[in-house]
């Protein structure tokens, strides 16, 4: 499947491919859209976390492909009300 870019790859652009559009970002944008540093989304995309389009020295990121992967890769887990209030349930003895 090949993607048209947009030769600036600090502009997010949305081309049609086979059907469907996908939205490139810069690694700024991903990091902004995940609240993480640019540093960890580099450090995700060279342990093959986030899925990246690499042209040259531009390295491109489908939001797509990558919410995919984040939902595949990670999960979320919710605290209970009890954890969230001071610190593990206890129960009274006796």
């Amino acid at each position: 499947m090949i993607k048209k870019l947009n030769a600036n790859p600090n502009v997010q652009a949305e081309t049609p491919s086979a059907g469907d559009q996908c939205q490139f970002l810069v690694k700024r944008q991903v990091a902004q859209r995940i609240q993480k540093s640019e540093r960890t989304v580099e450090l995700w995309t060279r342990r093959g976390i986030l899925p990246c389009l690499k042209i040259g020295r531009s390295v491109l990121y489908c939001w797509e492909d990558v919410e995919l992967q984040l939902r595949e890769k990670f999960t979320v887990n919710r605290l209970s009300s009890a954890t969230t209030k001071g610190g593990p349930a206890t129960t009274k003895k006796g």
